[in-house]
């Protein structure tokens, strides 16, 4: 038997690309673990950026639209609070994946320097917006009818479950939708709407297509041209629902924690809903506290 031992030399850093403009956007899931003790997830679920110091575009809803599901609903969401735990999650996840491939641990000054960076970029992706705004107020129906449930004592965890199973297969469908219609609008350059592909097919194969959008450095004051992959995000989200549904079948003990929301003030109700703002401002998330 041969004495030589082999080592692994782990890489350096991750690869990461100067002109990605690397959107990320966050949604309300069902399971916690012990990474996502709150489970508002970030989706896709990239490192590089981060352990590159690197910014990302946050994708954000639409706080009218939004605003008036509120009221319909006699709901309030704060949305800081939402962002703070989704920032959160996807720290501790950086964290633990980087130490895993690089074998060192990932430094403050890092993560500080990548959220910093994001808060200084500006553009406009209105399909995201659009559908982080879906997802968002889907949840919130979702949330209010176990509430008027709740109240009445006569909702079954098989319902529940039930529920949240044709709660799944509406994000499902409404994703599977996008990408089977395969088309986006973009603002181009010249501020114009144009009509964009999500991917192209060639010999039964999906090659995505990567769409450039002008995007505005607040500090520097300048403008530049970023890369990013639409069809990735979409193919995460899908999976993402689809594999909800498959545990929500199979788990037959699963059951909706309305608590894990309403104890840590994400989702409230309040009898001043007429007089409620939403607010959201990324600039008042102190990261710091996170680390």
């Amino acid at each position: 038997m041969s004495n030589k031992r082999y080592f692994f030399n782990p890489p350096a850093k991750l690869k990461t690309f100067k002109n990605d403009l690397s959107p990320i956007g966050f949604f309300f899931d069902f399971f916690n673990s012990e990474i996502f003790k709150i489970p508002v997830m970030p989706v896709p679920l990239r490192i590089d950026r981060i352990s590159n110091g690197k910014p990302t575009f946050f994708i954000k809803p639409d706080l009218i639209k939004i605003n008036t599901i509120f009221k319909e609903l006699s709901l309030t969401l704060d949305f800081n609070r939402f962002y703070i735990e989704g920032i959160k999650n996807l720290i501790a996840y950086t964290r633990k994946t980087y130490k895993e491939i690089i074998h060192r641990e990932l430094t403050d000054e890092l993560i500080l320097q990548w959220f910093e960076t994001s808060l200084d970029i500006q553009t406009e992706i209105s399909f995201f917006k659009e559908d982080f705004t879906f997802l968002m107020i889907e949840f919130l129906s979702l949330y209010k009818s176990f509430e008027e449930h709740n109240s009445k004592n006569n909702e079954s965890e098989n319902i529940q479950k039930e529920l949240i199973i044709q709660y799944c297969e509406k994000i499902v469908k409404y994703f599977q939708e996008i990408i089977e219609n395969n088309v986006i609008e973009i603002t181009n350059n010249n501020g114009e709407i144009e009509t964009k592909q999500l991917y192209k097919e060639k010999k039964q194969k999906v090659y995505p297509e990567i769409i450039t959008l002008n995007v505005r450095n607040l500090k520097e004051g300048k403008i530049k041209q970023l890369n990013f992959v639409p069809y990735l995000i979409y193919e995460d989200l899908l999976d993402v629902f689809w594999y909800n549904k498959k545990i929500l079948k199979e788990n037959t003990q699963y059951v909706f924690d309305l608590k894990l929301w309403k104890e840590n003030r994400i989702i409230n109700i309040r009898s001043n809903i007429d007089n409620f703002i939403p607010e959201m401002d990324l600039n008042k998330i102190n990261v710091e506290r996170l680390l």
